[in-house]
């Protein structure tokens, strides 16, 4: 399983959003990062380059935020890296899954 980098910053951001919401309590404020950390640990996260950046800086068939746009650049950089692996792109938003499937990604969850 691959992911951009980003996940791991955004899952950290809810993690502090729900500290600063007072959704979870200081105490347990670690003990969520750290399992955060050990779940992402089981993900190979794929470092956001200048590529990856230039690919989202592109226009795409859909219409998709920044953060959308880094995660689609970086499957779309991840394929072309393992052409004869079976690759999946995994999401549940619809608008992100539709961009996806329009640039030949196989694409699970929506």
């Amino acid at each position: 399983v691959y992911s951009s980098r980003l996940r791991q910053t955004e899952c950290i951001r809810v993690t502090i959003r729900n500290l600063l919401s007072k959704k979870i309590v200081e105490s347990s404020f670690a003990t969520s990062k750290t399992k955060l950390m050990e779940a992402l640990s089981g993900i190979v996260l794929i470092n956001i380059d200048d590529d990856i950046l230039s690919m989202a800086e592109t226009p795409f068939p859909v219409h998709l935020m920044t953060l959308d746009s880094i995660h689609l650049a970086t499957a779309l950089t991840l394929k072309k890296s393992l052409p004869d692996e079976d690759f999946y792109f995994l999401t549940y938003d619809q608008k992100l899954g539709k961009a996806a499937q329009v640039m030949g990604l196989q694409v699970l969850g929506i």
